[in-house]
């Protein structure tokens, strides 16, 4: 990915590619001595930041970071929806039982018989 010097205040036409893990969509925000740059990845949108005046971590690994951070939302979110309890049948509860057993002490036709 190339970066060029941007002046604070320019407008800039959305970037969409494709990155090694997948699709993305990327904005640039110039402001003084730090860009911004706004990506999409996986529906989720996450920013990552270069400051021209100093130092500071790659771009790269600010990218894994947060592209892994995504992945993990995403997966415990998978998980959370298929540990989902599954709807139980009446014949399955506890108050079918009681209402078999009421049955038949009532004499009525029931599963105990």
């Amino acid at each position: 990915m190339m970066f060029r010097q941007l002046k604070v205040g320019e407008r800039l036409q959305p970037f969409t590619g494709t990155t090694g893990q997948g699709q993305a969509a990327m904005l640039v925000i110039a402001v003084v001595d730090m860009v911004y740059l706004v990506y999409s990845y996986r529906g989720h949108e996450y920013t990552v930041y270069e400051n021209l005046a100093q130092g500071n971590e790659p771009l790269a690994w600010q990218h894994r970071n947060e592209q892994s951070q995504i992945d993990q939302l995403i997966e415990q979110e998978e998980q959370e929806k298929n540990t989902q309890p599954k709807p139980c049948r009446y014949e399955d509860t506890a108050q079918y039982a009681l209402d078999q057993l009421y049955n038949f002490l009532d004499g009525e036709p029931s599963d105990f018989d």
